[in-house]
């Protein structure tokens, strides 16, 4: 106004939460496949006494990036009768698992195995909601203190071979 004083204001409010939450998830995915990336490259020409380090070093680093408790490797028998768990990386106050879970009968997680084995990724966001046909598991996942987890099978030559998993213990 003529005293100099603010009589008037225009404004604009452009709400841009979508566009960052967006962009956000697009720098988690590209770090994660950059993380993958160069996972795999260490790999490639890794003398075999090296391998179960390495194996370690990968669960404990997409263990730490994705924010899980637990992170493992399975590999079924060649019979596919049963599997068992060889590496595990588990955050810290996460009681292991791995000296309990060897020579698992396939058929004693029917459910669980039937998803993989067909190639499929089993999420399970809560353990507690588990259907019925998946009591074993359930209880076999109770007792192993998980909330949730995310399996994926591992496939060589087209075949299943085994399966990384990933589990939330102290929370969904």
């Amino acid at each position: 106004d003529l005293e100099g004083e603010l009589s008037h204001f225009t404004g604009l409010i452009l709400d841009i939460t979508e566009q960052k939450q967006a962009e956000a998830e697009l720098q988690y995915r590209v770090a994660f496949e950059n993380l993958i990336l160069s996972l795999a490259t260490r790999f490639i020409n890794l003398p075999s006494h090296e391998i179960d380090n390495a194996i370690y070093t990968a669960l404990q680093s997409i263990g730490e990036f994705t924010a899980v408790d637990r992170s493992y490797l399975f590999a079924y028998s060649e019979d596919y009768q049963s599997l068992t768990c060889t590496h595990e990386w588990c955050d810290s106050g996460i009681t292991p698992q791995i000296q309990r879970l060897k020579d698992i009968r396939v058929d004693a997680l029917a459910w669980s195995n039937h998803k993989l084995l067909s190639g499929d990724i089993l999420h399970i966001p809560s353990v507690a909601n588990l259907p019925n046909e998946a009591q074993s598991e359930k209880e076999e996942f109770q007792l192993q203190g998980i909330q949730s987890l995310l399996t994926v099978p591992m496939i060589y030559q087209g075949n299943v071979i085994g399966l990384l998993g990933f589990d939330a213990v102290r929370s969904e």
